[in-house]
C-alpha cells in the first residue's frame, strides 16, 4: 500500500512539472524595436527641445512627459510586438501631444498620433515609402541621409531628412542621431529650428 501511494504522488509531480512546461515551438515570438529607431527617437521624460519659427521668430518648446514601454500581442502575426507610447507637451510644432514608437511587421516606425490613431509613419530602418503600412497615410518617406549638416551655424552628425508626399501638415522633418528633430518645415513655409535641447536616452 505504501509502494502504490509513493508510487501515486511520483506520478502526481511528474504530471505536475509536464503541465507547467511551455515547449518552444508553442513560445510567442516577440518583436523589438530596432536600436537604431531607438537613437532616433526614444528619449526619457524630462528631455526637452526649443525651437524657433524663422519667419515670426516665436518660439514653442516640446518636452516629454511620459513613456509607456509595452510588448503587445498582434493577432494578425501571431507575435509580440515592442511599443512605445510618448506623451509630450508642445504648442504649435504637431497636430497632438502623443507618438509612438513601434516595432512593425518588417521594421520599425516612429507615428505621430492623430485623429484618433497613427497619422504619420516614419520609417528609420529602410529609406523606401512603405505602402502596405496599417495607416492609409503613411506618407512620409527618406530622402536623404546626411553625415553631417548646419543648421542656424550648428552642425548635426548623421542626419536623416524626410519629406512629406502629400503636404497636409509637414514638408520636411531632420531628425539627427542621439538629438531628435532639428528642423522641421510646414507647407505654409514655416521653418521651425532647433536652439536648444537636453535630451536623455
Amino acid at each position: 500500500m505504501r509502494i502504490i501511494k509513493n508510487f501515486l504522488s511520483c506520478v502526481f509531480i511528474i504530471v505536475l512539472l509536464l503541465g507547467g512546461c511551455k515547449c518552444k515551438d508553442d513560445e510567442v515570438p516577440t518583436r523589438l524595436l530596432s536600436q537604431e529607431s531607438k537613437d532616433y527617437c526614444l528619449f526619457l521624460p524630462g528631455s526637452w527641445w526649443v525651437y524657433q519659427n524663422e519667419q515670426t521668430l516665436e518660439y514653442d518648446t516640446l518636452k516629454i512627459t511620459g513613456v509607456q514601454n509595452a510588448l503587445i500581442f498582434s493577432k494578425n502575426t501571431n507575435d509580440n510586438i515592442e511599443r512605445n507610447t510618448i506623451a509630450f507637451e508642445q504648442k504649435e510644432l504637431f497636430v497632438a501631444n502623443k507618438s509612438s514608437l513601434e516595432r512593425g511587421t518588417i521594421e520599425s516606425y516612429y507615428g505621430f498620433n492623430f485623429n484618433g490613431g497613427v497619422g504619420y509613419e516614419i520609417y528609420f530602418d529602410r529609406p523606401t515609402y512603405r505602402i502596405d503600412s496599417i495607416s492609409i497615410s503613411t506618407t512620409l518617406k527618406l530622402v536623404k541621409y546626411y553625415d553631417t549638416i548646419q543648421f542656424n551655424r550648428v552642425a548635426y552628425k548623421s542626419v536623416k531628412q524626410f519629406q512629406s508626399l502629400i503636404n497636409f501638415e509637414y514638408k520636411y522633418i531632420y531628425w539627427a542621431n542621439h538629438i531628435g528633430i532639428i528642423q522641421l518645415e510646414k507647407p505654409n513655409g514655416d521653418i521651425w529650428n532647433l536652439i536648444n535641447y537636453s535630451v536623455q536616452q
